[in-house]
């Protein structure tokens, strides 16, 4: 049996996940920023189901203009399939791009939301050993 995260904790790393986007869709970033950002992100798993379309999305667009973004992300999401994300929890209230973030700080902010994850990985594959020894 999977054991599931608290609600509190899957809120929180909704939570975690949003901010992240929401800095990728409305910051200008560098190249090699997204390039340290994409690396940082190519193994995570996505808890939210939307989140991992927005991302997708970003990635498919290949563009790290806030305004290409705004434009064009719910076009490329409903090619996807995808047509009913509500982009106003992506792009709130505004239309300026945020100032440049560090890419450290992104960085460090996705391992913190990889961080749970790993760690819930690993009980579970030492509950099926401790199972399997004892069964």
């Amino acid at each position: 049996m999977r054991s599931s995260p608290l609600p509190g904790a899957r809120s929180r790393e909704s939570s975690a996940e949003r901010s992240v986007l929401r800095q990728l869709c409305r910051a200008t970033l560098t190249r090699a920023a997204w390039a340290k950002i994409a690396r940082a992100l190519r193994e995570y798993t996505w808890r939210d189901v939307e989140h991992g379309l927005v991302y997708a999305a970003i990635q498919r667009l290949g563009s790290r203009d806030p305004q290409t973004l705004r434009e064009q992300l719910p076009a490329q999401a409903t090619r996807m399939g995808f047509p009913d994300i509500d982009w106003q929890m992506y792009f709130p209230g505004t239309e300026k791009p945020l100032a440049r973030p560090s890419a450290d700080r992104l960085v460090r902010q996705i391992n913190r939301m990889i961080r749970p994850s790993r760690t819930a990985a690993a009980r579970v594959q030492r509950n099926a050993r401790t199972a399997k020894q004892g069964g």
